[in-house]
């Protein structure tokens, strides 16, 4: 995380502190960590063993399993919002988009939410499966020698 900036450590809680800088701090972690995590795998020295493998695999799918919930809060605010009267359609966007009222806006928003939440729903359901397959995977050494031959 690209956190060198700031003058205190970055810290996750779900005691917060909330607020709206909190929370786009914490998606930018979440995005970081993904991104250094690419690496790290990528690397020789990231992974010793397929339990390694198969660790990061089921902290995949933990997170995945999150992202329904989180996608459905997001959507579920901003319906809020826009129904308080406190969010409506950019009108320079309405223009160029083509949404013509906040009730458009929010049905399209619904669309896009009920889609990343079955995208993620089948996410976490193929990190599942993959780390399933992956905890099939031994070291060589381990295996029986008819077995490894496929004898």
């Amino acid at each position: 995380m690209e956190q060198q900036d700031q003058q205190q450590p970055f810290v996750l809680s779900r005691l917060g502190p909330h607020s709206p800088a909190y929370t786009r701090d914490v998606a930018q972690a979440v995005a970081d960590t993904v991104n250094v995590l690419g690496t790290a795998v990528h690397v020789p020295e990231g992974m010793a063993e397929a339990a390694d493998a198969v660790a990061v695999l089921e902290r995949l799918e933990q997170a995945a399993a999150d992202l329904p919930r989180v996608v459905e809060r997001i959507g579920g605010w901003m319906r809020a919002e826009t129904a308080a009267g406190r969010l409506a359609v950019d009108p320079e966007r309405t223009v160029a988009d083509g949404a013509a009222s906040d009730d458009a806006a929010v049905g399209a928003l619904q669309l896009r939410v009920a889609e990343a939440r079955a995208l993620a729903e089948a996410l976490t359901e193929a990190l599942g499966e993959a780390r399933e397959a992956a905890g099939e995977l031994r070291p060589r050494e381990a295996v029986p020698a008819d077995q490894a031959a496929g004898v």
